[in-house]
C-alpha cells in the first residue's frame, strides 16, 4: 500500500505478537532483507500520459495501465520523489517466472515507445 514502510510493518507485527504473548515469553524479530517500500504513480502524471500516448502511437492501441506486485528498484526511485512507470517488452504476468520470455519485435516496439516518450517528455 502506498505510504506503508518496512518499519511500519515490523512495528505492527511486534505489537500483534506482544498483544497475544503469555507472560514470561519473549518475541524477537530481525530483517534479513530491508525490502522495498510499495509505491503507486498517479495515472494522470505527465510521465504516465506521455508513455501512454507514445504507446498508442507505436502500437496503434492504448496500453493496459495497471499496478504490478513485486520488487524492483522503482520503489527506491519513487521514494526519491521521482514518478515511476515500469514498461517492458514482456508480459507482466510472466515477469520473474520460469517461463518469462519475449521476442525481438516486442523489444523493438518497446524501444520505439521509450524513444518517442523521451523525445516528448524531455523537450
Amino acid at each position: 500500500l502506498p505510504g506503508e514502510t518496512v518499519e511500519n510493518i515490523m512495528n505492527q507485527v511486534r505489537a500483534a505478537a506482544e498483544s497475544v504473548m503469555d507472560e514470561g515469553f519473549a518475541f524477537d524479530m530481525h530483517l534479513v532483507n530491508n525490502g522495498w517500500d510499495p509505491f503507486i504513480t498517479d495515472g494522470n502524471d505527465p510521465v504516465v500520459q506521455t508513455l501512454v500516448d507514445a504507446y498508442k502511437d507505436v502500437a496503434g492501441h492504448a496500453p493496459v495501465v495497471r499496478g504490478k506486485g513485486g520488487c524492483t528498484d522503482a520503489s527506491h526511485i519513487s521514494n526519491a520523489g521521482i514518478p515511476v512507470v515500469i514498461l517492458g517488452p514482456g508480459s507482466a504476468d510472466e515477469s520473474h517466472t520460469a517461463n518469462e520470455k519475449t521476442n525481438t519485435d516486442r523489444i523493438a516496439m518497446t524501444a520505439e515507445i521509450i524513444k518517442k516518450a523521451a523525445a516528448v517528455y524531455l523537450s
